[in-house]
C-alpha cells in the first residue's frame, strides 16, 4: 500500500514538473529532485524524535523549552530518541546507527555522458559492497582496478595498476 502511494505521488510530481517545462523523460531533473525525499524524511525523523523526547521530559516535569546547549540530560534524551526512531519514509526505511548515521543502502553512481550510471551499492549494516562492473575511466585505460578478491562483507579496496599518463 505504501509503495503504491509513493509511486502515485512521484507520478503526480513528475507530471507537474513536465508541465513546468522540465525534461523528466530525458532524465533531466531539477536541482534537488533526488535529495528532496531524504530531506523530507529527515524532517520527519527529527519531529518523531522530538515527540519521543517531549513525552520522556514531561514525566520529569521538563519540556524541550528547557533545552540549552549545556543541558546534557536533554541532549542525551534527544540523541537516544533519534537512535530509536525507525519508520518507512518516502526514501525507504529510516533508521539510525548508535553513532547517529542513517542505516541505508548507499548507491554509488558515476556521471557518464550526462547520465548517472549505477556502479554499485554499499550496505552499512552488513558492511558489504555490491559492485556492478560498469565504471568508466577517462583516458586510455584503467587507472586502477577494484580487487575482486575481497568478499564476504569486507570492503573492496582499489589498488593501483600502473601510473596514468596522457
Amino acid at each position: 500500500m505504501r509503495i503504491i502511494i509513493i509511486q502515485t505521488n512521484r507520478s503526480r510530481l513528475n507530471e507537474a514538473l513536465r508541465g513546468a517545462g522540465h525534461d523528466i523523460d530525458g532524465e533531466r531533473f531539477p536541482e534537488g529532485y533526488q535529495e528532496a525525499p531524504l530531506a523530507y524524511d529527515a524532517v520527519w525523523a527529527v519531529a518523531l524524535a522530538f515527540n519521543k523526547t517531549m513525552e520522556k521530559l514531561a514525566k520529569d516535569g521538563l519540556s524541550l523549552r528547557n533545552f540549552t546547549y549545556t543541558n546534557k540530560k536533554i541532549a542525551d534524551d534527544i540523541y537516544e530518541a533519534i537512535n530509536s526512531t525507525s519508520f518507512l519514509g518516502v526514501s525507504g526505511l529510516v533508521a539510525f546507527s548508535s553513532q547517529g548515521d542513517r542505516i541505508a543502502l548507499t548507491q554509488i553512481e558515476q556521471l557518464v555522458d550526462n547520465h548517472y550510471v549505477k556502479l554499485g551499492y554499499y550496505d552499512t549494516q552488513a558492511d558489504n559492497l555490491t559492485w556492478l562492473d560498469r565504471e568508466r575511466w577517462a583516458g586510455s585505460g584503467d587507472r586502477q582496478k577494484v580487487s575482486r578478491s575481497a568478499r564476504g562483507g569486507r570492503a573492496l579496496k582499489p589498488r593501483p595498476v600502473r601510473p596514468f599518463v596522457e
